[in-house]
């Protein structure tokens, strides 16, 4: 007989003993104390379940069982409580009920004694537990187990399993670069857009601000087109100069100044560089917008010239701060010559360009960034006028010591056709 068909026939014996036992202990009982009050199972409802009920009276006497009789109900009792070694879940509940039933009653070798009654009331018999109410007892890695559900339904808790913890780690891991992933993908996209995409934020209208000038400044002995030729300069431009000595910006990637499709008789032109963050910004601002030590920012310049004026239009913007893709910052000069002084005035505008307001949590930080850009135009404003003036100054030096050496030529050149002669 294999453990299978062992199983099977232990269940049905014990089956059958527990109806033997239920059916002999309530005839002996109502036969031998003669009264006993019989409580026949309750109808079966949605919400209980059929229980039988016994009630013995108190005058219930050991005296009245024969010898033979009590032998055989304590040895019936004792067969039917044998488990064997491994039990299956069948087994369990089967053994669950009669070990209950046989830990509860009552033994009647003796009467019990006024004080273990209660109240003087009856004792009740305990109950049979069906197999529907007892607790489901199946193994950790079924499907059906509540422990099962709780791990499943829980990710990261203390009760779930070194696979469920790594599987969660590895997505918050996999979020994480993937947000990295894009942000430098959208930066190197914003850099490597083309000049004359950058170029259409620019305002096309040729105009200035309705606002007074945030500064003004003069440049003497200068005139609007030595500026103009200033300007043009791929190597020597004083905006680059600007941003490397006041700035202390590094690693340039500029373009030549080409011709604008959206501003006839206007010249563009972008630059990548690698700009350092101020000390005086406060924390709260570099905490909300999660400012690094350097970021990478472009400009973009429109360069505009007439006869009488010229004025041009920059752009900076980064996409290295929370935001920043968000607004930039736009800064116009315009250059007017005096007519009656060889000198050229010039006026300062500083601006924040908002492409997308930012959220109504971060009012604080959107008056610190117009403030910050306002406070920073009129520290640096002289600066700009300065690198403008000695580019100029630096032109009108190149041009002196051209014109010294043409002269010299020419004269070297007469002299040798005079000594030829």
């Amino acid at each position: 007989m294999n453990h299978s068909q062992l199983c099977i026939w232990q269940k049905k014996s014990r089956t059958k003993a527990v109806a033997d036992t239920k059916c002999f202990h309530v005839a002996l009982t109502a036969k031998v104390c003669g009264q006993v009050q019989v409580q026949l199972p309750r109808t079966p409802s949605s919400s209980s379940v059929p229980q039988d009920e016994v009630i013995l009276s108190p005058k219930r006497d050991s005296r009245c069982l024969p010898e033979f009789l009590a032998g055989q109900w304590k040895q019936t009792l004792s067969d039917c409580s044998t488990v064997p070694s491994e039990p299956t879940p069948e087994c369990r509940r089967s053994t669950t009920m009669m070990t209950d039933m046989t830990s509860e009653c009552v033994p009647m070798t003796a009467s019990p004694s006024p004080a273990e009654r209660p109240n003087g009331r009856a004792l009740v018999l305990p109950d049979i537990v069906p197999a529907l109410q007892l607790q489901h007892l199946p193994s950790r890695s079924s499907p059906g187990s509540p422990t099962h559900h709780d791990q499943s339904g829980t990710s990261g808790g203390e009760e779930s399993s070194p696979v469920v913890r790594k599987r969660e780690l590895f997505k918050k891991m996999g979020k994480r670069v993937t947000a990295r992933l894009t942000v430098k993908f959208k930066n190197l996209i914003r850099r490597s857009s083309s000049l004359h995409a950058a170029s259409r934020h620019i305002p096309s209208e040729l105009g200035i601000p309705s606002e007074p000038p945030l500064l003004t400044h003069r440049i003497d002995k200068a005139t609007v087109a030595k500026i103009w030729e200033t300007m043009q300069r791929p190597h020597h431009c004083p905006l680059l100069q600007f941003l490397s000595q006041v700035g202390g910006c590094h690693d340039f990637h500029a373009s030549l100044w080409e011709d604008c499709q959206e501003v006839p008789a206007a010249k563009i032109r972008k630059c990548c560089y690698m700009a350092p963050i101020p000390d005086d910004i406060p924390n709260f601002a570099r905490r909300l917008l999660n400012i690094p030590s350097q970021i990478s920012t472009c400009s973009v310049w429109r360069l505009v010239y007439t006869p009488e004026e010229m004025w041009f239009v920059q752009q900076s913007y980064t996409g290295d701060v929370l935001y920043g893709d968000r607004f930039k910052v736009q800064c116009t000069v315009r250059f007017t010559q005096e007519p009656e002084a060889k000198s050229v005035v010039v006026d300062q505008w500083v601006e924040i360009a908002w492409d997308k307001p930012l959220p109504f949590t971060h009012a604080m930080v959107r008056c610190f960034i117009e403030s910050k850009a306002h406070a920073d135009g009129r520290a640096l404003g002289g600066d700009l006028v300065r690198c403008i003036k000695e580019a100029v100054e630096a032109l009108e030096l190149e041009d002196q010591a051209r014109a010294s050496l043409h002269r010299r030529a020419v004269i070297s050149e007469r002299f040798r056709r005079h000594r030829a002669m």
